[in-house]
């Protein structure tokens, strides 16, 4: 998706520059980002804040210029500024929900990873005595374990896995 957010914006500015409403200038990147607020949508931009220097314009009349030529788009669902001149978009609810289809689809092996290409490691996970009369360590070990392990066994890391206690 941040590819298809960036094609939409270096389409809106080259209309925007072809209208006359901006300054041509070249843009290097559109700094497609997620944004640290959810409220904020699911993408944003700062390629108006940083590409004001090279416009010689505000960086809120960038963003302007660059959402009021943005071109339509299914998968979007609003565009809207924030602040001096984030643009932020907001995706369409049937492209939230392709997720649901592609996992369907998958099935097992959604969202499998080749990240390790094949490494070999092993997983040890230590937990130290408990002082209490009930040994709980496994306990708390186990959840813990768990939320490690199953990220390195969906990558293409084959991993091994082994519990120690501290005595």
């Amino acid at each position: 998706m941040p590819e298809k957010i960036e094609e939409l914006v270096r389409a809106a500015l080259a209309a925007a520059q072809e209208a006359g409403d901006l300054s041509a200038f070249e843009l290097d990147d559109c700094a497609i980002e997620r944004p640290a607020d959810t409220s904020h949508g699911e993408w944003t931009s700062t390629m108006a804040l940083k590409s004001a220097k090279l416009a010689h314009c505000a960086p809120r009349k960038i963003a302007e210029a660059v959402v009021a030529h943005m071109p339509e788009d299914p998968a979007i669902e609003k565009v809207e500024i924030a602040g001096p001149g984030f643009i932020n978009f907001y995706l369409s609810v049937a492209v939230k929900n392709a997720i649901f289809g592609e996992a369907r689809e998958k099935g097992m092996d959604f969202a499998k990873s080749n990240v390790g290409g094949g490494l070999k490691t092993q997983v040890e996970f230590v937990s130290a005595p408990c002082t209490s009369a009930m040994a709980a360590g496994p306990l708390w070990v186990t959840p813990s374990a768990a939320l490690w392990i199953t990220p390195v066994t969906t990558s293409s890391v084959s991993s091994t896995s082994m519990t120690t206690a501290l005595r």
